[in-house]
């Protein structure tokens, strides 16, 4: 009997074995044959365009144009902001098949499948329980196709790794969450929040290219829509988070969905444009269509947070149920509604003031001598009293562009006297000035000069994004508002 006293490598138990006597020739034969070219069975033909030209299937739609078979999207916002409430009426959307929940179209019921890596079981019934209670939804309009898994309740359920070298996609977990998409027969799968289920990081470009990808042949296999749940970055946090490349860690979790929505509190602009005061902020969620490859990006959608109460109290304790936080879709208001004929027919009345005792408002409402905004602010103080000063003269913005839209104040460009001593006339300039008033001769009678309204010379847009005022014309999201300390009211000096 051979007996090693250390390791040897293979080449030298080779040459043990055949100088015992063993024949390697047809070892030898099979180790070094060429490997077949070709292997899978592949024809060309397959791929002719001609077998599906005439019977092309349509897509498989089930949240147009946010949620489809096949394909996974992302639903991006900063922690804590309300991402999962909005998720939650989503499913339920979906689950009903009603559309007043969103706002839009529900091509048909669907079963889902909700996987949080944050909340609990407990925790994610209440928030459900909750969203049924404020919608007017009974248990069995959803039982046994709602799906509820709660953080740590399936272990392994983890998509990526970290091992030595690097961080890997973790196969056996993501084979793992296949497994469950096939048991419960889910339509929408909707992981929250992406990151819980990625110990490995969001960073590793490498890794989550092949989660991605992996979880879209899952989509594919199982015929399901995915939604992910995910984070913004830091840097989107500072520099504004609107667009798809907004996402926490690689950029590869984005460019592998086929739509994005960024979730985000709305401005005090879009605020007030949609009928709502600064102060109610806290309280609203603006969802924007950021990333759109199979279809036109949609115009942003309102939600609002409404406290919801539960019937689980538990006196003396808990003498009320527990409070949740449930997202409903807010159509947007007229702006026009936040101001009374009083508070406009004062607006009026300061303007004519101005353009007959002293120098005109100019109509594009920067800061200096011919600002309106803080003396249009004095007149909504009273009115407004839990507003800062900053919000109640973007306030005066948007009562302006109402006067304007109604007809009872008009943008004219006239010569404006030269301020100081020296010699000659002013430039040219868009001023206010009261409908069917003396206007100069001369003097035009439209917007600004490349406009084509007052908000325009005001705001800029981002991202193409809009919301309805009064009147037809529209008011830009996320429009240029005025920084750093409030102004304080000040009444110009009489010519």
């Amino acid at each position: 009997m051979l007996t090693l006293e250390r390791q040897i490598s293979i080449g030298s138990l080779i040459a043990l074995a055949k100088a015992g006597g063993w024949d390697a020739s047809s070892w030898m034969a099979r180790a070094t044959s060429p490997t077949p070219a070709n292997t899978f069975p592949v024809t060309i033909d397959q791929f002719d365009i001609a077998n599906i030209w005439n019977n092309i299937p349509h897509r498989a739609w089930l949240l147009p144009p946010y949620l489809v078979a096949k394909h996974y999207s992302m639903l991006v916002a900063t922690g804590a902001s309300g991402k999962s409430a909005i998720a939650i009426t989503m499913a339920l959307a979906l689950l009903t098949g009603r559309e007043d929940l969103l706002g839009v179209k529900v091509v048909r019921p669907c079963r889902v499948l909700l996987i949080n890596g944050e909340d609990g079981h407990e925790e994610l019934v209440r928030r459900i329980r909750a969203t049924c209670l404020h919608f007017g939804i009974d248990l069995p309009e959803i039982a046994h196709r709602l799906k509820v898994i709660g953080a740590r309740q399936v272990p392994g359920l983890t998509l990526n790794r970290l091992q030595p070298g690097g961080v890997v996609a973790d196969q056996a977990g993501l084979d793992k969450l296949e497994d469950l998409i096939r048991q419960s027969g889910a339509d929408v799968v909707i992981l929250d929040p992406l990151s819980s289920f990625l110990p490995g990081g969001t960073n590793d470009g490498a890794s989550a290219s092949a989660v991605a990808g992996r979880l879209t042949e899952i989509c594919v296999s199982a015929g399901c829509a995915m939604l992910l749940v995910h984070h913004t970055s830091k840097a989107a946090q500072r520099e504004g988070d609107n667009d798809p490349t907004a996402a926490l860690g690689s950029a590869m979790w984005a460019n592998h969905a086929r739509s994005v929505l960024n979730l985000r509190r709305p401005t005090d602009f879009e605020a007030q444009a949609i009928g709502r005061l600064p102060s109610a902020i806290r309280d609203l969620l603006v969802l924007l269509h950021s990333k759109a490859n199979l279809s036109r990006a949609e115009d942003a959608i309102f939600f609002e947070m409404v406290g919801v109460e539960l019937p689980n109290a538990e006196p003396p304790l808990f003498p009320n149920g527990d409070k949740i936080g449930v997202a409903t879709r807010l159509l947007p208001g007229a702006s026009a509604g936040l101001f009374s004929p009083a508070m406009e027919a004062a607006a009026v009345a300061r303007i004519a003031a101005a353009a007959t005792t002293s120098i005109p408002y100019k109509a594009s409402g920067r800061r200096g001598r011919q600002d309106f905004k803080p003396d249009i602010a004095v007149i909504l103080a009273s009115h407004f009293p839990g507003e800062s000063q900053v919000a109640r003269e973007k306030l005066a913005k948007i009562l302006i562009a109402h006067l304007i839209n109604s007809g009872r104040v008009v943008i004219s460009h006239e010569p404006l006297p030269r301020a100081g001593k020296g010699k000659g006339g002013g430039k040219s300039d868009a001023v206010l000035r009261v409908a069917n008033r003396h206007v100069p001769a001369g003097a035009g009678t439209g917007a600004p000069q490349g406009t084509n309204s007052i908000l325009e010379s005001m705001s800029a847009s981002v991202h193409g994004q809009s919301v309805p005022a009064q009147g037809g014309t529209e008011l830009p999201l996320g429009g240029v508002g005025e920084s750093g300390a409030p102004e304080t009211s000040h009444q110009r000096s009489e010519t």
